[in-house]
């Protein structure tokens, strides 16, 4: 990475480069131009260069960028390239909306674990599951290893 403080606003921007290129990829587009880009992602062309050379050299002078090279680049600097465990402590209204927001799967997040105070909130609404209530006793818990735990919404 060539900086070390990068804007909130450039990690948003490469969300939303992130999903325009996956619309252009499915598409079949194979080769991008920052001008292409910005105008599909609704900012300036210098705008999507200054964002990227926050972590380097992408694309080709004169050329564009390759999409499906952009969007593994662009995953990798976000973190979603790589398989995100989770846990839903509670399961209210948020709760609930995760476990059955299918999407997930498209981004590399895999609930393991849904954690309620009761229990019969949780059984049945999402597979695999691990059911039971919220507490540390819980001798299945540490083979489910989640790298991201919440919402907590009791």
């Amino acid at each position: 990475m060539k900086y070390t403080k990068i804007p909130e606003a450039t990690i948003r921007r490469l969300s939303r480069y992130s999903r325009c290129l996956e619309e252009m990829d499915g598409m079949g587009e194979k080769v991008v131009s920052s001008a292409q880009l910005a105008n599909k992602c609704l900012v300036n062309a210098a705008q999507v260069r200054k964002d990227l050379a926050y972590f380097g050299e992408f694309g080709i002078r004169g050329v564009g960028y390759y999409v499906k090279d952009l969007l593994q680049d662009i995953k990798r600097i976000l973190g979603l390239n790589k398989e995100w465990r989770m846990a839903v402590i509670g399961i209210g209204n948020l709760g609930s909306a995760l476990l059955s927001y299918k999407d997930f799967l498209k981004q590399n997040y895999t609930i393991v674990a849904a954690f309620d105070i009761d229990p019969p909130k949780v059984i049945g609404r999402y597979q695999p599951l691990k059911r039971g209530r919220e507490r540390e006793e819980d001798r299945d818990w540490p083979h489910h290893h989640p790298s991201l735990r919440g919402p907590e919404c009791g």
